[in-house]
């Protein structure tokens, strides 16, 4: 697969992204800066169209938070909606890292599971967040308070692109998604 770019920050991004050479990522074949990038064609699904493997799901993002992390930062994917996480025979991959950056791990968990919010009934949706939680907390810790600052920001983010995309508002309806919201806000940490 070859990306082209004119936005010498989305190439940075990606490309920065991709030199960890991680598992979850597609394979940099090549690089020509600041327009191309070559990557290994990945063949998957989109995550939330197949049965999810939270332990597997949660592996796979804090082992690419642990790659970067420092000082309680890592490299966020922030573009993780589900076309961007697809479920291959060898695990989850995460693709598509121009809007990428360093930034605290529960902003980019918070963006992720306001997916979840918008289109899982809630007894899924709260399930599936507890134990995401759970088995991603095994390699990388969260803070209550940074969650609720990050979960904030994300909500921000994601209303606006929503809109900017003219996507549509999830399969939720909108009294149901505000109370998954509303649980994010306090969902269970363990410290």
């Amino acid at each position: 697969m070859i990306k082209h770019f004119t936005n010498p920050s989305d190439y940075y991004a990606e490309a920065c992204a991709y030199s960890f050479n991680l598992p979850m990522l597609p394979r940099l074949l090549d690089i020509q800066e600041p327009k191309m990038i070559k990557l290994d064609y990945v063949q998957g699904t989109p995550y939330l169209d197949t049965a999810v493997d939270i332990p597997s799901l949660a592996g796979a993002i804090a082992s690419f938070h642990l790659a970067t992390f420092t000082k309680g930062l890592c490299l966020c994917h922030i573009d993780n909606q589900p076309r961007n996480i697809l479920n291959t025979k060898h695990g989850y991959v995460l693709l598509d890292f121009s809007d990428s950056h360093i930034n605290y791990p529960e902003r980019d968990l918070t963006h992720l599971m306001l997916f979840w919010a918008a289109d899982m009934p809630t007894m899924l949706f709260k399930r599936h967040c507890t134990d995401f939680l759970r088995y991603y907390q095994q390699q990388v810790p969260l803070s209550a308070s940074t969650w609720r600052k990050c979960l904030k920001k994300s909500i921000t983010v994601f209303d606006r692109r929503r809109k900017l995309y003219n996507k549509p508002g999830g399969k939720n309806p909108p009294e149901i998604q505000a109370a998954n919201r509303l649980w994010l806000a306090e969902v269970p940490l363990s410290n």
